[in-house]
């Protein structure tokens, strides 16, 4: 097997290459190929989840996405505020995972920019309240 951390490699040697980063709460893979992508949840107030996303979430990462959902939600947390602000790209499948979450708990975006409201507006997901800085920062959780 080829070094693939260098360029080049088959594709499949880079979709298998992870190490580990330390975020601060705990340990995350990082797939290389695709972009990175770490999610990190954080209890917060009343049953509340902040689920923080980091880098790209694509179609490579989406599977550990739905599966971190999915095991959040059967928990029933009284809401989900999914913080994007730490993430360089979301694609359209993701927001279409945060918007189905609205049909069992609460959701809220935490988003850098307005992107995330038109998104999941064109879904069909108006029940999402969608934050964008500098009104984000006045719902940090407590």
């Amino acid at each position: 097997m080829s070094d693939p951390n260098r360029t080049g490699g088959t594709v499949r040697e880079r979709l298998c290459v992870r190490e580990q980063s330390n975020l601060g709460r705990g340990q995350f893979p990082i797939l290389h190929y695709g972009g990175a992508f770490a999610i990190r949840v954080i209890p917060s107030r009343d049953d509340v989840l902040v689920v923080e996303l980091f880098g790209e979430l694509d179609v490579v990462s989406m599977a550990r996405f739905e599966g971190t959902v999915a095991e959040l939600l059967s928990g029933h947390p009284s809401e989900l505020l999914f913080d994007l602000t730490q993430s360089e790209f979301v694609c359209a499948q993701g927001y279409s995972v945060i918007g189905r979450c609205a049909a069992e708990v609460k959701v809220a975006v935490r988003s850098r920019t307005e992107l995330s409201a038109r998104v999941l507006a064109l879904y069909g997901y108006e029940d999402v309240m969608v934050l964008t800085e500098p009104e984000a920062l006045r719902y940090a959780p407590s």
